[in-house]
């Protein structure tokens, strides 16, 4: 009982981290290279989108295909961000993501319900 709590409230905060980046992303401005972020925003807002969906939809299978989606366009962002091309994704919400992503691998939560 105790671990289904700790796996809802992670899938949680997975769902508000991926809604934070969401919103930086939509918010950040750039100079340099707008179409590039424009064209992150455009597939990041998508796959948030089908994560919801899935989240809502309790389809742990549809969830690991997005979240593995994601997890390539968050380490595109964290790249950027670390070389100091662009700051638009707090690196405080990138650690928490790659923090929280592995809750739908952990073996202790293999079989829960969404």
């Amino acid at each position: 009982m105790f671990e289904k709590f700790i796996f809802k409230r992670k899938v949680r905060a997975l769902v508000v981290v991926i809604l934070r980046i969401e919103k930086q992303l939509s918010r950040f401005e750039s100079s340099k290279n707008p179409a590039y972020v424009e064209s992150l925003y455009r597939a990041f807002s998508s796959l948030s989108d089908k994560f919801m969906f899935f989240v809502r939809g309790k389809d742990r299978f549809g969830v690991l295909d997005v979240l593995s989606r994601i997890q390539a366009i968050i380490y595109e962002i964290g790249s950027a961000c670390t070389k100091g091309e662009m700051d638009f994704v707090s690196k405080k919400d990138l650690d928490l993501f790659w923090k929280l992503k592995p809750v739908f691998q952990e073996k202790r939560f293999k079989d829960m319900n969404l």
